[in-house]
C-alpha cells in the first residue's frame, strides 16, 4: 500500500535536519552550497521527513520573490512521486504568498527543470528578468542568488500578474555564444599577446576553438536523430570573467539540448555521443603546435586548455561534455581520461605548452 505524503512549512526545530539532509544530497561542492534553511518546505511518510525545498524571499522594490535555492528528497525515497508532489505544493503555496518564483538548474539536471516547468516557471533570459524586475533588481537578483557563480545553469522564472516570456530562440543564443565568449576573453588576450599581430593571431585561434566545439556538437547532435535546440547557459558569468581576468579563456557553455529527455542508456548514449567526438577532435588539435604557423600554434595551444575541462565529470566543470560521458559509461570516461592524461604529459614534455 502507498504511504501517504505530506507537504507542510519547516518547524523551526527541523531546520538543522533539513540542512544536514540537503548536504548529504548533494555532491561535492553544491553541498557546501546548501543555503541555511530559514525558510522551507518539507515532505514526510510516517511523519519522517523525506524531501524539502529551501527558498529565501528577496523584496524587489514593492514585489517579493521567493527564489528556490535547494530541493532534494532523500536517496532511499527516489521514485515514489515524492519530488513531484513537494514541488506542486511548494510552487502552489509560493505563488500566493509572493509576486513571483524563481530558481535555477543544471544544464541537464531534467528531474528539476521539467518538474520548475511543469509548475508554471518558465526558462528566461536576462533580458526577460529587467523587463519584469527592472534593472536595479534584476541585478540585486543576480548577485542575492548564486546566479552570478551557477556556471552551466539556466534561470526559471514565473510572475503571478505577468506573463513571462520563455527564452526559446536558438538563433540569438548561438550568437550570443560567440559575442559573449569572445568579449570575456579580450583581458586574456591582452594580457598573453606581446604585440597587435600576436593578439590577432590569439583572437583569431580562439574564435577557431569556438567554432570547432559547436560544428563538432552539431553534427554530433544531428547522429543522434532527436529534435531539440541550441541555448547558452546564462548562469555564472561572473565566474567566467574573474577566471579571464586572471588569464584564461574559460568559455560560457552552449550546447543542443533534446526536447525530450529519458532515463536509459541508449538515450544517455545519445547525449555522450557529441561529446566523445569532441573530445577526439581536441585530442588531436594539440598537435598543431608542432606547425610553424603562429595562428595554429595558438590553436593548439587553447585547445590543449580546453581538454582537461573535457575530462572532468563533476560540477562547476561538467558541462563541458565529462557529465554526459560519466553517466553513459564510467568504463568509457575512464578510457578518456586516461588517453587525455597520456597525451597531456607528451604535450608538456616534447613542447612546453
Amino acid at each position: 500500500m502507498k504511504k501517504e505524503i505530506i507537504v507542510r512549512k519547516i518547524k523551526k526545530s527541523e531546520k538543522k535536519e533539513i540542512l544536514k539532509l540537503a548536504r548529504r544530497a548533494f555532491l561535492g561542492i553544491e553541498s557546501l552550497c546548501v543555503s541555511k534553511p530559514d525558510n522551507a518546505m518539507v515532505a514526510l511518510i510516517d511523519n519522517k521527513i523525506v524531501g524539502g525545498i529551501i527558498y529565501k524571499v528577496i523584496k524587489c522594490d514593492k514585489k517579493k520573490i521567493a527564489y528556490i535555492s535547494d530541493a532534494f528528497v532523500v536517496k532511499e525515497y527516489h521514485n515514489q512521486g515524492i519530488g513531484k508532489k513537494l514541488y506542486k505544493e511548494t510552487i502552489d503555496f509560493l505563488k500566493k504568498e509572493f509576486d513571483g518564483v524563481t530558481a535555477l538548474a543544471k544544464d541537464d539536471n531534467v528531474a528539476s527543470f521539467k518538474l520548475l516547468m511543469a509548475n508554471g516557471l518558465k526558462r528566461v533570459s536576462f533580458t526577460e528578468i529587467v523587463i519584469n524586475l527592472g534593472l536595479v533588481n534584476a541585478i540585486k537578483h543576480y548577485f542575492t542568488t548564486p546566479f552570478f557563480i551557477a556556471v552551466g545553469m539556466d534561470f526559471y522564472m514565473l510572475m503571478k500578474d505577468e506573463d513571462v516570456k520563455e527564452k526559446d530562440s536558438q538563433l540569438s543564443d548561438l550568437f550570443l555564444f560567440f559575442g559573449i565568449n569572445l568579449l570575456l576573453a579580450i583581458p586574456t588576450w591582452i594580457c598573453l599577446s606581446r604585440n597587435y599581430a600576436s593578439l590577432s593571431n590569439t583572437f583569431l585561434a580562439y574564435l577557431t576553438v569556438l567554432g570547432i566545439f559547436i560544428l563538432i556538437r552539431y553534427l554530433g547532435f544531428l547522429s543522434t536523430k532527436e529534435k531539440g535546440k541550441f541555448r547558452i547557459n546564462n548562469g555564472g558569468i561572473f565566474v567566467n570573467l574573474i577566471v579571464n581576468l586572471l588569464g584564461f579563456p574559460y568559455m560560457m557553455n552552449g550546447n543542443w539540448y533534446p526536447e525530450k529527455y529519458e532515463n536509459n542508456k541508449e538515450f544517455k548514449e545519445k547525449l555522450a555521443r557529441p561529446e566523445l567526438i569532441k573530445w577526439f577532435v581536441f585530442l588531436l588539435l594539440p598537435f598543431l603546435y608542432f606547425t610553424s604557423s603562429p595562428y595554429l600554434k595558438d590553436v593548439a595551444q587553447i585547445s590543449f586548455a580546453y581538454l582537461i575541462f573535457f575530462i572532468i565529470h563533476f560540477y562547476p566543470f561538467n558541462y563541458f561534455g565529462g557529465g554526459r560521458i560519466y553517466r553513459y559509461s564510467k568504463r568509457i570516461w575512464l578510457i578518456t581520461l586516461i588517453v587525455t592524461l597520456i597525451v597531456l604529459f607528451m604535450m608538456l614534455k616534447f613542447t612546453l605548452i
